[in-house]
């Protein structure tokens, strides 16, 4: 039984750490100039003063990527983890 609630534990943090990254670069979207162009199709030059006025909502969105990213990766290190303790030579290196 526990070593069921280990495996579902490295599952649910891999999928919440994805559901998190996916969320902050979904937040992104809305970032747009007085014209209404999205911060993807400008220029790099025309980019700051965009992030500049949204500063909050800049910071928000990459802080749900950084959390989301740490997240995956400590959940793909416990499932590398319980497939090394289970036996499994192959799996874990695949990671």
């Amino acid at each position: 039984m526990r070593d069921l609630m280990q495996q579902r534990s490295a599952g649910i943090i891999v999928l919440i750490g994805a559901f998190l990254f996916v969320g902050g670069g979904l937040a992104s979207i809305p970032l747009v100039d007085t014209h209404g162009t999205s911060l993807y199709a400008l220029p790099p030059q025309q980019t700051l003063p965009v992030i500049a006025t949204h500063v909050p909502w800049w910071q928000g969105q990459n802080l749900l990527q950084l959390g989301g990213s740490v997240l995956v990766l400590v959940g793909l290190v416990l499932v590398s983890l319980r497939l090394w303790s289970a036996g499994s030579r192959i799996g874990p290196s695949w990671g």
